[in-house]
């Protein structure tokens, strides 16, 4: 009987992640929208910096592997786990998670770097991660790092296939 029990706890825990990914993936191409409306309406798209390390002239091995594996696992690691843990339990963000929102998403964002409107995008898209991420800590422990990834991965994969359209 226990047996049973666990395997439907773990299945439904199971469904709980697959349902939140779906969603905080739909909030990620949604803040996506929003960068591109705010990059239009600044004037913003023609302006470039420096090249992307992807385009579609690149290897398409390695955009996977740099763009699906590699940067979702890092980028959530350092830009949504460690300042989760290092900053939103301080006194300045205690009870104004908006604040914690608006600022967490800054460093993921400068580092995207390519041209301005890539960044006020990549800083849109990291503030739909750092919800997802908050909101996966507080009601499931144990795996924001692993939902946040693969919505990130997913996001990232979505990027690829226009890119390489």
């Amino acid at each position: 009987m226990n047996e049973t029990i666990t395997k439907t706890i773990n299945w439904l825990k199971c469904q709980h992640s697959i349902v939140l990914i779906i969603v905080f993936f739909i909030l990620s191409i949604g803040a996506s929208i929003i960068g591109e409306g705010f990059s239009f309406l600044l004037n913003l798209e023609d302006v470039m910096w420096i090249e992307p390390p992807i385009d579609e002239k690149s290897n398409i091995i390695l955009a996977i592997i740099g763009a699906i594996i590699i940067g979702p696992i890092f980028e959530t690691l350092i830009f949504q786990t460690l300042l989760y843990e290092v900053a939103y339990g301080r006194s300045m963000f205690r009870g104004r998670n908006w604040l914690f929102f608006i600022l967490a998403p800054i460093p993921f964002g400068v580092i995207h770097i390519y041209s301005p409107s890539y960044m006020i995008h990549a800083y849109i898209v990291g503030m739909s991660f750092i919800i997802a991420y908050t909101f996966t800590a507080k009601i499931n422990k144990k795996n924001p790092i692993v939902i946040v990834t693969i919505v990130h991965a997913l996001r990232n994969l979505m990027a690829l296939i226009f890119t390489y359209n």
